[in-house]
């Protein structure tokens, strides 16, 4: 699995998530309103940290960011040495820097950590 392929999937799932809980009681309103919850940790800690149409302006800012970074034109304008690194490869510090919050999920590859 390439850094772009994990980084999609990531983004996929938080995607996912924000359209579900849009429109539902607990989009309104964070924890201690008297709001009832989600009862699964992810749910939990989606809701107290997130807000679901945030979610979803930085799902899509993400996305730009690896479209930029994937396809026939990929290129890395921020890098030390923009001839050698650039592209999906585990050497771009900006989608290592993106799939970092991610690193404990199983798919995430050591060799992406900064």
């Amino acid at each position: 699995m390439t850094i772009v392929e994990f980084l999609t999937a990531r983004l996929d799932e938080d995607e996912a998530v924000a359209r579900a809980l849009i429109g539902s009681p607990l989009a309104g309103e964070l924890m201690g309103a008297g709001v009832p919850l989600p009862r699964t940790p992810e749910g939990l800690r989606f809701m107290a940290y997130n807000l679901p149409q945030r979610v979803l302006i930085e799902v899509e800012a993400k996305r730009r960011i690896v479209a930029l970074h994937s396809g026939d034109a990929a290129w890395c304008s921020w890098s030390q040495d923009a001839n050698e690194r650039h592209g999906d490869g585990p050497d771009c510090d900006t989608l290592r820097l993106l799939a970092l919050p991610h690193a404990d999920h199983p798919d995430y590859d050591e060799a992406w950590r900064l």
